[in-house]
């Protein structure tokens, strides 16, 4: 006989692993388990995690530990800290957050939390009487079978059957956890993106530090380097500005460019930085300048500044200086200057770090395109990182656009983009209508203008180089027949495009006629006729982001120390997630509005609103906030 069956005993325990590891697999128990998980009121229970059992060390090791142990200890109460909500929690698995499920697992990563699901007794009582109807009633009965396979229930249950209940829930709520998480950073990804840009205006980005300085990069109004320079302000030191080479340096800067904009920084030394500028203009130290700031987040942009696109763009500037520059840039086109960064490196998300990141950058890389889409690129402008997310194009397809321009000169119309190699009819049929040429850069005047004529005499053109004004709309070109004939139905003309008078025949047309008996007049779906008409009555300086929130801009702050419980203040809101909303009141530190206290308002990246401090924990440095309305 084998070993390990031996006695009576020990063959009943293989008989009923078998039965038990059959009861598991059944299908029709497996049915049975997932109808039961669905009813059952399983409940998902945190605790604190008990310290491992130290071992014995001797005692050169315990002196030597004893140096860092303070600050080990340390480190252990902060994070435990971040996890007190979830010491001795309880909650309903169809009742739980999704930023809970996210909190719990990063806490049980870090063995400050144990988890448990607790599972119903009626799902076992339920699982007996079905395998007693399915099994036990056939062939059979006597007590010896009915032993055996009572024992085997119970022992699959127990050992196969329960734990997988629990990963299956655990898995379940951590991928329903993770989808919202996504969900999360792709609406304000989205909205961040859509953010208006400040055009016509030099700005001066403000990259703060304390020992390497604060980086200054100025840009004009077209986004063009005009200078840089590093500062070292006397923080926490009051110095008279004529006596301050850092106030003396900004100012000339700020004059000769005629600058009234500052993009500051949110990172190391923003609040000191920001406290400093802050005095400045208090004391009218930039007059005849009216000398505004705003606060600019700097998620990215170190990483961008030493990427190789920022390498090419400024190859003999300084990395740290670079970021400044980009900070200028985001307030003033944060589309054209944002998509240089990878998305989730935007810091708006939630737990964006315990999300798988192949399902992130998938539905991030989605949302830029989207955005790049709608808003639309300037094709004799735009940049390859903008160019690579216009739906139809790609990396390849930038690279040669940009290479077709720098020979041949800017585009004239959207029809010279199948000249360009790798964009067929069906690529120019996906990207046409998110490309515009804009007059004043369609005109701009090459420098090697000699050599590309030579050049374009050599090519055999089969497409006409004419302007086209429609294309500077986001009417797709194979609506422009449908477009000049309505255009010629309103008496107006195409070459008027976007000049009042076109504008009013246009819209005066759309309100006699009806848009639905227009549709129906031009052979088109009424949507498209919706999207010809909405077309024609923009003006060229209209920008689709105007409609969003645009930045708070601020001459003074408030200090944490001088707010209460009970104040009144108006803020910006910075990140929005399922468990509330992160608000930047001007104090350094962002507040937090938990959910409970959103009252309901659906609330968006940018938006600005009145809030009422609820409590204040300096130490901690946090701030609860509630809702009182939208502003």
């Amino acid at each position: 006989m084998k070993k390990g069956l031996a006695s009576i005993k020990d063959v009943e325990l293989g008989i009923q692993h078998i039965i038990a590891d059959i009861i598991s697999k059944d299908r029709d128990v497996l049915d049975l388990l997932h109808k039961l998980k669905e009813d059952a009121n399983i409940w998902l229970t945190t605790s604190k995690s008990r310290p491992a059992k130290e071992a014995k060390t001797d005692n050169k090791k315990d002196v030597k530990k004893g140096r860092d142990g303070r600050k080990d200890n340390k480190d252990k109460a902060f994070v435990e800290s971040k996890f007190e909500t979830y010491f001795n929690f309880s909650v309903p698995i169809k009742s739980v957050k999704p930023y809970q499920v996210l909190a719990v697992n990063r806490g049980e990563s870090l063995k400050v939390l144990s988890v448990k699901i607790n599972i119903p007794d009626l799902v076992l009582h339920d699982l007996v009487k079905f395998c007693g109807r399915h099994w036990l009633c056939r062939g059979l009965s006597y007590s010896l079978r009915r032993r055996i396979i009572d024992q085997s229930i119970g022992d699959s249950y127990t050992r196969l059957i329960q734990p997988l209940l629990v990963r299956q829930v655990r898995s379940e709520l951590t991928r329903k956890a993770e989808h919202a998480a996504v969900e999360v950073f792709a609406t304000n990804l989205k909205t961040l993106l859509l953010t208006p840009p400040l055009r016509g205006n030099t700005v001066l980005g403000i990259d703060p530090g304390f020992r390497n300085g604060c980086k200054l990069g100025i840009t004009s109004h077209t986004g063009s380097l005009l200078a840089t320079d590093v500062i070292y302000p006397p923080f926490g030191r009051q110095i008279n500005p004529d006596s301050d080479s850092s106030a003396c340096k900004l100012k000339e800067l700020l004059v000769k460019y005629n600058c009234k904009l500052i993009a500051l920084g949110n990172g190391t030394a923003c609040r000191e930085t920001e406290a400093y500028l802050s005095d400045l203009i208090k004391n009218g130290w930039f007059y005849p300048l009216d000398v505004q700031f705003t606060i600019v987040s700097e998620q990215g942009a170190s990483i961008y500044s030493c990427s190789p696109v920022a390498q090419k763009e400024f190859p003999d500037t300084d990395p740290n200086v670079i970021s400044a520059v980009s900070l200028a840039r985001r307030l003033q086109d944060p589309l054209g200057e944002l998509v240089k960064v990878e998305p989730k490196h935007l810091g708006v998300g939630m737990y964006q770090h315990d999300v798988p990141e192949k399902e992130l950058s998938c539905a991030l890389d989605e949302v830029v395109v989207e955005c790049v889409s709608f808003v639309g690129v300037d094709v004799n402008i735009a940049s390859h990182c903008l160019l690579r997310r216009v739906a139809g194009l790609n990396s390849s397809r930038a690279e040669k656009i940009i290479e077709w321009r720098s020979n041949n000169g800017p585009f004239i119309n959207r029809q010279q983009l199948k000249q360009v190699k790798g964009i067929g009819p069906k690529t120019f049929e996906q990207c046409a209508g998110f490309i515009r040429i804009i007059p004043e850069t369609a005109q701009k005047k090459n420098t090697n203008s000699a050599e590309n004529s030579s050049q374009r005499k050599k090519q055999k053109l089969s497409i006409d180089d004419t302007e086209n004004p429609l294309d500077r709309t986001w009417i797709h070109p194979e609506s422009y027949s449908v477009a000049l004939r309505f255009i010629a139905k309103c008496g107006a003309k195409v070459e008027d495009l976007g000049k009042p008078d076109f504008v009013s025949k246009i819209s005066i047309t759309v309100t006699t006629a009806g848009l639905k008996e227009l549709a129906e007049e031009f052979d088109v779906p009424e949507a498209q006729m919706k999207l010809i008409t909405e077309g024609l009555k923009v003006t060229p300086e209209h920008d689709l982001r105007s409609e969003f929130q645009k930045p708070l801009f601020r001459r003074s702050i408030s200090s944490l120390e001088d707010i209460h419980a009970g104040a009144v203040l108006t803020g910006r809101v910075r990140n929005v997630t399922h468990f509330g909303a992160f608000v930047d009141i001007g104090v350094g530190i962002d507040g937090l509005i938990p959910q409970s206290r959103l009252r309901n308002t659906r609330l968006r990246l940018g938006d600005r609103i009145e809030v009422k401090v609820f409590s204040l924990d300096i130490i901690r440095r946090r701030i609860s906030l509630g809702l009182l309305r939208a502003l």
